[in-house]
């Protein structure tokens, strides 16, 4: 008979859950930033056409992203329960899922790509581009979808230092191959946003690559028994969908709804689509911290009802919300004091750098309002309540589309007043997810 482990829920574990990831996600989303500060010199064009490749792109992977949210919960709650040897098998049926999935996302991609494009992006310039840049990276899914189950798993067992080692050699590689294939240095070909798509193609290939070593290697995953022949278990991949194919649903459906405001954003114009997508990139920049600790709500919370102590869970949660929001209240002061010099970093010219502002502004306020909202949309999730957590994305989603439409469809667009809807969105999800954590519905979840 196995011993569950006791989970530490004081702030310092938080933190120790946590930072690795934020170091992981500083690495990616940081990649990311320095691919629109290479790109927005090639002009606005490119700057808008790869920021909306990439969201067409990460509109799929999210799908997998859900899938590994699931797959992050069960390995937490064995964790927990000290059944370390179900949670490798979980692990190795979850691979073998991924794999499937990331196939069929590179043919959704792959055969919807130009169509959907040619229909919602007006500017013909834009299209081009982002088809041109899609193309390369599209061959990324099925890598990308088994190297983020592979990520779930050490999030779930909270060893997330080899998030960190890994995300922060693939993000350097990533930036090295940017800037020698953006502008074609050191001998290297110059192909434009093609570059930057080749760059992230072959940066997945080596996050694939660490991970894998990391499973194959790493000593303390004996008691895991991975890589082991064992019989298949439908029973496992059905339990892993039907824990993560509601989180599959909101995660798309949550992403859908954020390349829509994209395009509508697009059809205000070539500037208000580069401007949105420098704003995009700092954005989720800032977003990283708030992820962390929502990964690490998510794991902690499954890992103490693994361990019997859901009365515990509400206490957990208060110490996170006050650990991410004095966190963001810190980070945020550059972008309300110096918002011009962090928005001449991608462009310096005054016309652009005075549309960035309000919007700068606008999100940096509505991340204090994540900070609060998403640990209690983690929580709910995090104790199992998978389905109530895609009603509750659900329900936020329409509210959300509806406010969209509003503001650009009835009235003139204004570029700071669209960007308001993430305050609109948070406040939403984070009022309807404490409702649900209140009336205690959640506990006894079976996963």
């Amino acid at each position: 008979m196995t011993i569950p482990q006791h989970t530490n829920i004081s702030y310092n574990r938080i933190l120790q859950v946590a930072f690795p990831i934020m170091l992981g996600g500083l690495a990616d989303n940081l990649n990311s930033v320095i691919n629109t500060a290479f790109v927005s010199s090639l002009g606005e064009v490119s700057t808008g056409a790869v920021g909306l490749g990439s969201l067409y792109y990460l509109n799929f992977i999210i799908i997998a992203l859900g899938l590994a949210l699931g797959h992050q919960i069960i390995v937490a709650r064995r964790n927990g329960e000290g059944n370390f040897e179900e949670a490798g098998r979980t692990y190795m049926h979850a691979l073998q899922l991924f794999a499937v999935l990331g196939v069929a996302l590179f043919g959704v991609i792959y055969f919807t790509s130009n169509f959907i494009l040619s229909h919602l992006v007006h500017s013909v310039a834009i299209r081009d581009k982002a088809s041109a840049y899609l193309n390369i990276r599209m061959w990324g899914a099925p890598i990308i979808c088994v190297s983020v189950c592979m990520r779930s798993f050490f999030i779930g067992i909270t060893k997330t230092k080899v998030i960190t080692l890994v995300t922060l050699i693939s993000a350097g590689t990533n930036v090295l191959l940017d800037y020698l294939l953006i502008f074609g240095h050191w001998g290297f070909p110059k192909l434009g946003i093609e570059g930057a798509g080749y760059a992230s193609l072959i940066a997945e290939g080596i996050s694939f690559g660490g991970y894998m070593t990391a499973s194959l290697v790493l000593p303390f995953l004996k008691p895991y028994k991975l890589f082991v022949i064992r019989k298949r278990s439908a029973a496992i991949w059905a339990n892993i969908l039907k824990v993560g194919s509601p989180m599959m649903l909101q995660n798309w459906v949550s992403f859908s709804s954020w390349f829509l405001f994209f395009i509508l954003i697009e059809n205000m114009g070539e500037r208000a689509l580069a401007v949105s997508t420098v704003i995009k990139n700092i954005y989720l920049l800032f977003l990283i911290p708030m992820w962390g600790i929502a990964a690490a709500t998510n794991t902690l919370t499954s890992n103490l009802i693994g361990e019997g102590r859901t009365e515990e869970v509400p206490q957990l949660l208060k110490k996170i919300i006050i650990l991410s929001f004095s966190i963001m209240i810190i980070l945020i002061q550059p972008n309300l004091w110096l918002s011009a010099n962090i928005i001449s970093i991608f462009n310096k010219t005054p016309e652009f750098i005075s549309a960035a502002q309000g919007p700068l502004w606008i999100i940096s306020l509505a991340l204090l309002f994540f900070c609060v909202g998403m640990v209690f949309y983690n929580g709910v999730s995090g104790a199992g309540d998978t389905k109530t957590a895609m009603g509750i994305e659900l329900i936020t989603i329409v509210c959300y589309i509806s406010y969209l439409l509003i503001v650009t469809k009835l009235f003139v667009p204004n570029m700071s007043i669209v960007w308001g809807s993430e305050w609109f969105y948070m406040g939403i999800i984070g009022i309807l997810s404490y409702w649900r954590l209140s009336t205690g519905k959640w506990k006894g979840k079976k996963v």
